[in-house]
């Protein structure tokens, strides 16, 4: 894979080394990494190793989008169950066993960092 750098930033990664109009200092052969190990960030490509931790507020927005397309529908299931079966039922209770599994997972998945 290749990098092209301007300003010792990496602006650019591709498998051909050809970036053709692209404006840089340098075009640089990396053969200790390939693309899926880059992410962009504030315009430049860092490794995705080097990313600092998302922000807490970061975190919570993807948590709340995360609990609304995942986890919510879940809940109504369990709350469909509940009213169908009752709040005791088999049927309630493993309903309710997935939506929770499901609220750990995002939690899980978008951590909060230590500030």
């Amino acid at each position: 894979m290749y990098k092209a750098l301007k300003d010792e930033k990496i602006i650019a990664i591709n498998n051909t080394g050809i970036f053709d109009l692209l404006n840089c200092d340098s075009i640089v052969e990396d053969t200790e990494h390939t693309l899926d190990d880059y992410e962009q960030y504030n315009s430049e490509y860092v490794l995705k190793s080097e990313l600092p931790n998302p922000t807490n507020e970061e975190q919570r927005a993807k948590r709340q989008q995360a609990f609304i397309d995942e986890a919510d529908p879940l809940r109504y299931n369990y709350d469909e169950d509940c009213a169908r079966y009752g709040y005791d039922s088999e049927e309630a209770n493993n309903s309710r066993e997935i939506w929770l599994e499901k609220k750990n997972e995002i939690r899980e998945r978008y951590p909060y960092y230590e500030s």
